[in-house]
C-alpha cells in the first residue's frame, strides 16, 4: 500500500468517526415509550430504558410497564454483589448502545430508538447467536424479566396459579398463600 492510499483510509476513517459519533450519541439518547422510574438504585437512565425495551418484548403480551418489571429487578439487583450487578449493567450498555448495535447487527440505532420489530429481530439475533455471551446474556434477560412478571400476585388467578402452599409451623405461625377453604 502506497502512502496516498494509507492517508486516504485514516482520513476516511476520521471522518466516519467524526460524522458518526455524533449520530451514535443522538441514537442513544433518543428514546421511546413510557417514563422511566425515577427511584432506581442500580440502572442509570439509559439501563433502564434497555431493560425496559427489553421486557416489554419479554413479557409480552402482558404489559411490562404495569407488572414493574424494571422496578423490580432493580430490587433485586441492588441486593446483589458488585460483579452481578456490572455484569447486567454491561450486558444492558452492549444491547442498548448505538456502539452494540453497530458492532453486532450493523445498525448505528440504540435498542430503544428502534421499533418493536427491529427489536424482535434483535433480541430474535440474540437468542440464535454463535456466541455464548450472546446467548447467555438473552437467557438472563428472559429468565429476570418472566420471573418478576409472574411472580406478582395479581397475575395469578389469569395464569391458574393458586399462590404459594398455605403452611402452618410448628409454633402456630403461617406461611404462604390463603388458608384452605
Amino acid at each position: 500500500m502506497d502512502r496516498r492510499k494509507f492517508l486516504r483510509g485514516v482520513l476516511g476513517g476520521a471522518l466516519f468517526l467524526a460524522v458518526t459519533t455524533p449520530l451514535g450519541l443522538w441514537a442513544f439518547k433518543h428514546r421511546r415509550g413510557a417514563p422511566l422510574p425515577r427511584d432506581l438504585k442500580v440502572f442509570s437512565d439509559p439501563e433502564a430504558a434497555t431493560l425496559a425495551a427489553v421486557a416489554d418484548r419479554m413479557v409480552a403480551p402482558l404489559n411490562a410497564r404495569e407488572l414493574q418489571v424494571v422496578t423490580k429487578i432493580d430490587s433485586l439487583l441492588a441486593a446483589a454483589d458488585d460483579l452481578t450487578q456490572q455484569d447486567l449493567k454491561r450486558l444492558l450498555w452492549v444491547l442498548g448502545s448505538a456502539f452494540g448495535s453497530l458492532f453486532f447487527e450493523g445498525r448505528l440505532t440504540s435498542f430503544t430508538a428502534m421499533g418493536p420489530e427491529e427489536q424482535e429481530k434483535v433480541l430474535t439475533s440474540w437468542r440464535d447467536s454463535r456466541l455464548d455471551f450472546r446467548r447467555s446474556g438473552f437467557q438472563s434477560l428472559q429468565r429476570l424479566c418472566l420471573a418478576v412478571a409472574y411472580a406478582t400476585p395479581s397475575l395469578y388467578p389469569a395464569i391458574g396459579y393458586p399462590g404459594p402452599p398455605f403452611l402452618v409451623r410448628p409454633d402456630g405461625a403461617t406461611v404462604g398463600g390463603l388458608p384452605p377453604l
